[in-house]
Parts: structure tokens; sequence; C-alpha cells
């Protein structure tokens, strides 16, 4: 069972993924003790990591390139970062890694493919 902070950042995670969804931006959580939620666009495959941290007053989601907001607005933050993302519009990187899993790539470990 995980800890009260575990939880609480995978309600903010799940709740900024739940938003992305909604814009067409594909997500998924990674990593076990401190997760984190990798997006990208499906179409352009830019994407960026999400980080859900705690502050002195509540929770912020921060990414890169130099994203932060507060955990409190998951919709506002989706907008953010669907329009960092956008193929028109992004600046994050336009290739996907070289890594297993990442999209484009050979697939994940747990033989779920990832985005077409």
């Amino acid at each position: 069972m995980p800890n009260a902070f575990l939880q609480q950042r995978l309600v903010h995670l799940d709740s900024l993924a739940a938003e992305l969804r909604h814009r067409g931006l594909t997500s998924r959580k990674v990593g076990a003790t401190a997760p984190v939620l990798w997006v990208w666009h499906p179409g352009s495959l830019r994407q960026t990591v999400v980080f859900a941290t705690p502050a002195m007053d509540g929770w912020f989601f921060l990414w890169s390139p130099d994203g932060q907001q507060d955990a409190a607005d998951p919709a506002h933050t989706a907008e953010m970062i669907s329009r960092l993302l956008d193929p028109a519009d992004g600046l994050a990187g336009d290739g996907p890694p070289d890594s297993p899993g990442a999209p484009g790539g050979d697939g994940p470990e747990d033989g779920h493919a990832g985005p077409a």
C-alpha cells in the first residue's frame, strides 16, 4: 500500500492525465517509488515529463522547458502542456528517444505498445 505522500502524488498525476486525454495527448506514469507522468503528442511525438511536487502552499506540476503550475488546476496545466507539444506551436524535442517504450520505439518491456 503506498504511503500518504505517494498517494497524493498519484492523485495529482492521475487528474492531469485525465485532462491531457481530453486534449488528445497520451501519457503514462513511469517510476514506482517516485512516479512522474511521461506525456507525448501522438502526431508530432513531441514529449515532456511532468513531476508533481509538494510546495509550501500545496502541490505543483513541473515540466521542461520551464513549466510550472499549481496542481490544484490540472485543466490549465493540461492546456499549457498541450500548447507546448502541439506540432504548430511547441518547443519540446522533436524526435523520440532511443529507449525502449519511447514513442515510436520498440514498446515497453511489459509488452504494451506505445503510441502508433
